[in-house]
């Protein structure tokens, strides 16, 4: 974990597959913090920090896909209910509301605590609901190198632009540029775009 001044704010000891044991406390850790971003990799951790972020008034974004296991891990669904906002990958969604129509699941996903839920669908966009307002963004056309990453820049971007008190919709519509735009190298910090990068992508579709 690194603040924005790029100081460490949290690591680990030990090798990778041990448990994990956070090095600071999380009040230390979510000290200036606008927004606590966590991915249900570490559950038992990340539910201790995120509803310390909670009870510091700190929105929680839970961004979920399936990984290299195929499977969500335990305590999923803890993780859910104590987060502001859910993405979710297609695959990830369809684990947790089998249902088949994207309405509801997202339904569904909202039942489970989030007050808003966005659902990446890959080449074909992204469908969200914030509250009774469905919003679907078509993907961005982009030359396929290397896909690795995206749901992350998504994710990253997402909360970029809700963070800049952005609507729902269009902090949908960015993210999904800002994805595209990360397709183009390998490994998403090599093609990470910037802003001005995303917001021309978005324009230019606009104008077409």
């Amino acid at each position: 974990m690194v603040a924005p001044d790029g100081t460490l704010r949290m690591h680990y000891a030990g090798d990778r597959g041990d448990a994990a044991t956070p090095m600071v406390d999380l009040a230390s850790a979510l000290k200036g913090a606008s927004a606590a971003l966590i991915d249900g990799t570490m559950p038992d951790l990340q539910l201790a920090f995120a509803e310390a972020a909670r009870r510091a008034h700190i929105p929680v974004i839970l961004h979920l896909s399936l990984g290299h296991s195929g499977e969500l891990r335990h305590g999923t669904g803890e993780l859910i209910g104590v987060s502001n906002l859910l993405i979710a990958s297609e695959s990830a969604a369809s684990e947790l509301a089998p249902r088949g129509e994207l309405a509801d699941a997202l339904d569904e996903l909202i039942a489970m605590g989030p007050r808003a839920v966005v659902i990446t669908l890959g080449d074909n966009g992204a469908i969200g609901r914030h509250g009774d307002k469905v919003v679907r963004v078509d993907a961005f056309p982009s030359e396929v190198l290397d896909s690795f990453g995206a749901g992350s820049v998504f994710h990253g971007a997402f909360t970029a632009a809700l963070l800049s008190a952005l609507p729902f919709g269009r902090c949908i519509e960015l993210a999904a540029a800002a994805a595209a735009l990360s397709l183009r190298e390998l490994g998403p910090w090599a093609a990470m775009p910037n802003r001005d990068d995303v917001l021309g992508l978005v324009r230019a579709r606009r104008a077409a």
